[in-house]
């Protein structure tokens, strides 16, 4: 059985920032295991800027970060296995994943860490009834749905939210020729009303 010094479950920022910093200290055998065909996670999604800041000193759009932090990663000689889902850790570090190219595997970690945090909630988790309605999506799915494959999700478009990613959502739909009739702000907050607080 193959055995890592440190498997990462999930390839978007945290688990890439992990494991170049991993590889900088000395870790030797890192691997990365991400469920998508890509590394990056929602950072390939933003292609505004504010990001970053912490790891090149600089504001840069989520792509350039995603493209520096792989670069890094592989360049420290770090391994990642993609379309991978992990189906199971064990208390002695035993991962079991499986994926189109290997099937069902497993491999032996001496520490582990789970970096999946900024997926988004299924669509059976958060009130929007996908399965009824055609035209309804979750922020993720829209940003998706114009940033990577080049969609518009509707010509005329209500978004309910009350921050900054509705708003820069909002912008990029007009920019590709959409109509935003309306954002909508269900609490009594106001917009961006978490923005600025440290």
């Amino acid at each position: 059985m193959i055995q890592y010094d440190l498997i990462i479950i999930g390839g978007g920022a945290s688990g890439l920032s992990a494991g170049v910093s991993a590889l900088q200290h000395g870790i030797k055998k890192v691997l990365i295991l991400e469920r998508n065909s890509d590394l990056g996670g929602k950072l390939n999604l933003f292609i505004h800027h504010g990001f970053g800041k912490y790891y090149l000193g600089k504001d840069v759009t989520g792509p350039e970060l995603s493209s520096e932090l792989i670069r890094e990663f592989k360049a420290h000689g770090g391994e990642y296995k993609l379309d991978t889902e992990v189906l199971e850790i064990t208390t002695n570090k035993l991962v079991t994943y499986v994926n189109p190219n290997e099937g069902v595997q497993e491999i032996k970690a001496k520490a582990i860490i789970i970096a999946s945090g900024s997926r988004e909630r299924f669509t059976g988790n958060i009130n929007i009834p996908i399965h009824k309605y055609t035209g309804i999506y979750t922020l993720i799915s829209a940003h998706k749905l114009v940033n990577l494959q080049g969609y518009l999700p509707g010509k005329e478009v209500v978004i309910l939210g009350k921050n900054n990613w509705s708003l820069i959502l909002a912008r990029r739909l007009i920019i590709e020729g959409a109509k935003v009739k309306a954002i909508v702000d269900g609490s009594n907050k106001g917009f961006l009303d978490d923005r600025g607080k440290k």
